[in-house]
């Protein structure tokens, strides 16, 4: 019997270490400010504004930024802007072409030191909005 229930509660354990191990986050996407700021609250944040840097500072690949890394392959590096106005503060990043905006097919990963709970970007659209 004595073996039978370390059996069990060694099976029990790994079953549950089993399942804790796929568990993945699920996305989910806010329209607005408001909803992601409700289902967030409660958890330490952190703001990246690029208001640390001075417009025209480069964000170079594999480089951190604020605590994250920045990794892409574009034809021009990431760097912090300030030529069009934002939601808030007035840097923000873009690229270091002739008008500082990103173009369709252009991207970027990000990479955390730490676990991240949620992440909330604002992306500005204006009249290009083909490119999305």
């Amino acid at each position: 019997m004595r073996a039978r229930t370390h059996f069990l509660r060694t099976a029990s354990l790994l079953i549950l270490s089993a399942a804790a191990a796929s568990t993945h986050a699920a996305t989910m996407t806010y329209d607005n400010e408001a909803d992601f700021t409700t289902a967030i609250a409660g958890l330490s944040s952190n703001t990246i504004d690029f208001d640390s840097a001075t417009a025209g500072d480069l964000v170079l690949p594999g480089s951190p930024f604020d605590g994250v890394t920045f990794d892409y392959s574009l034809d021009y590096d990431l760097s912090v802007d300030a030529t069009y106005d934002t939601t808030s503060s007035s840097n923000y990043l873009g690229i270091n072409d002739f008008d500082g905006r990103f173009a369709g097919g252009d991207s970027f990963d990000m990479t955390f030191g730490s676990a991240q709970s949620a992440i909330g970007l604002y992306i500005h659209i204006g009249f290009e909005s083909l490119l999305f």
